[in-house]
């Protein structure tokens, strides 16, 4: 609860980013489902997200030096081949990237210009490319930026008013 870990947080804000883009589209409340404390933690304001997260859907428009200044400045490591979580590699239009998260998998982007032409995941055994995939979520890989601090709101600030919840085991709460 004090000190999250990359993992936790990438997955954190990939459910305030979904929950955010819900309230946004629907007249239908989300369902989440998790503990009191989940509720109770704090996450960075949705003002902080574009620093935070970024979506890269394919036939988009971006611009790579952009991007791989995004991906350094967000803790991301430049190598010659991504291993991990939180590696990104460019060789020409191609960048290849390995989200953090726990549901991250490597994908390889392939530029045409400044049009993300092709998105496919990265097989890590042999470099290639697998299945096709129509987006990819990047969460920052600083750890620092994982820690609450003064801006961060508490995550039942962010439910939309028509939400309802259901608690269970009220002896925990």
């Amino acid at each position: 609860e004090t000190g999250v870990s990359l993992d936790l947080f990438a997955e954190r804000l990939g459910v305030v980013r979904a929950l955010l883009d819900n309230s946004l589209d629907s007249a239908d409340p989300p369902v989440i489902v998790c503990p009191i404390q989940g509720l109770m933690q704090l996450v960075p304001p949705p003002s902080a997200f574009p620093t935070l997260v970024r979506t890269l859907e394919r036939g988009k428009i971006y611009d790579l030096g952009e991007l791989n200044r995004w991906l350094a400045s967000a803790g991301y490591t430049r190598k010659d081949a991504v291993e991990e979580p939180g590696d990104f590699a460019v060789r020409g239009g191609i960048l290849d990237v390995f989200p953090t998260g726990g549901s991250g998998v490597p994908a390889r982007l392939d530029f045409f210009g400044d049009q993300l032409d092709k998105l496919t995941e990265i097989d890590l055994e042999t470099m290639g490319s697998d299945r096709a995939i129509e987006s990819v979520l990047l969460v920052t890989a600083d750890e620092k930026a994982a820690r609450p601090d003064d801006r961060s709101v508490n995550f039942l600030e962010l439910l939309p008013r028509k939400c309802v919840a259901v608690l269970s085991e009220t002896l925990e709460i």
